[in-house]
């Protein structure tokens, strides 16, 4: 392994060496036991580039049609491919999208409220994008705002914490899918439960 190669890249060219069968799942555990010694010794950095993005969850349940990313990006890919190699070699794919990954802004809104009243611990972001990165069903909201975590949503009406603000669209023909992706979602949790939801947005 040459001095520019991470162990990452190492692994993803010889599994077998480093753990002893081309699998997503012992690549997952590999990786689990190498962050456990890191917290346990409060080791900050990540000089092997074994550390994967926090927000890599959402991002696999984004590409692979998951409504959310609470099962782990291991078992959605593994759940989506026909075997382990499979999985392992689109872990990687997944991974190299993400890292390059450009945002398209489809919509958003300006001065939304955190709550209804003014005693609010947490203050709004000033504005949040609706961002879209293929034409993979759901979006991500983007708060630029540390005290508010960026998230993925399948559908808008699954948006929580902010209220009202300014709509701006951005992109009419996205936002248009969009909308008609949260109305068949709430069609069909109408004919499951018998409730109506509401539009998200004006």
């Amino acid at each position: 392994m040459s001095e520019a190669t991470t162990v990452i890249d190492a692994i993803k060219w010889r599994p077998g060496m480093y753990l002893g069968v081309k699998s997503l799942t012992a690549l997952y555990q590999f990786l689990n036991g190498y962050q456990m010694a890191c917290g346990l010794h409060q080791i900050e950095d990540d000089r092997l580039g074994l550390r994967i993005p926090p927000d890599f969850h959402d991002w696999v349940a984004y590409r692979t049609h998951f409504q959310e990313s609470t099962t782990g990006w291991c078992n959605m890919i593994v759940t989506t491919t026909k075997s382990e190699e499979d999985a392992f070699d689109r872990f990687f794919e997944l991974l190299e999208e993400h890292a390059h990954r450009v945002p398209r802004v489809v919509a958003e809104i300006i001065g939304p409220n955190s709550c209804t009243n003014r005693d609010c611990l947490v203050p709004p972001p000033e504005r949040v994008h609706l961002v879209k990165f293929t034409e993979d069903p759901g979006f991500f909201a983007l708060h630029g705002n540390k005290d508010w975590s960026d998230s993925f949503y399948p559908y808008l009406s699954w948006m929580h914490g902010l209220y009202g603000g300014e709509w701006v669209i951005h992109d009419e023909a996205s936002y248009s899918e969009m909308l008609r992706e949260n109305q068949e979602w709430e069609r069909k949790l109408e004919e499951r439960l018998g409730i109506r939801g509401e539009d998200p947005a004006p």
